[in-house]
């Protein structure tokens, strides 16, 4: 299922072409209002082996950023979305640590992002 406040910016794509094999999941390309498809990836949380996750008590974000035209999307807020939110922030006294820029192994910072989602037949 596609989070609701992300479906105007998904558009499927083929899982064999993404992943190189057959997948029972179905795969989303990150695009923005004018279907531009590469982004500045900033979070707030901390990288474990390169994955964004929590740091200390709060929960990650993670907001991109088109390249071409600045549009930001939020693609993931752990006190909004998801488990976690559950648990029930204030968000008027959070305050999170600094925003950080993604930068991969490679040194790259320019991203397609795509999203998969497991379904059952």
């Amino acid at each position: 299922m596609i989070p609701f406040y992300l479906e105007r910016n998904l558009v499927e794509v083929d899982a064999d072409e993404v992943y190189g094999l057959e997948s029972r999941q179905k795969v989303y390309k990150v695009i923005d209002s004018r279907k531009m498809d590469k982004f500045l990836v900033s979070f707030n949380g901390k990288l474990y082996n390169n994955l964004i996750g929590w740091e200390g008590q709060y929960p990650p974000k993670v907001i991109l950023t088109t390249i071409v035209n600045s549009e930001k999307i939020l693609l993931f807020d752990g006190m909004i979305h998801g488990y976690d939110s559950a648990i029930g922030f204030n968000r008027r006294i959070v305050v999170r640590g600094e925003e950080q820029k993604y930068v991969d192994k490679q040194n790259e910072n320019e991203f397609e992002v795509y999203m998969s989602f497991m379904y059952d037949t």
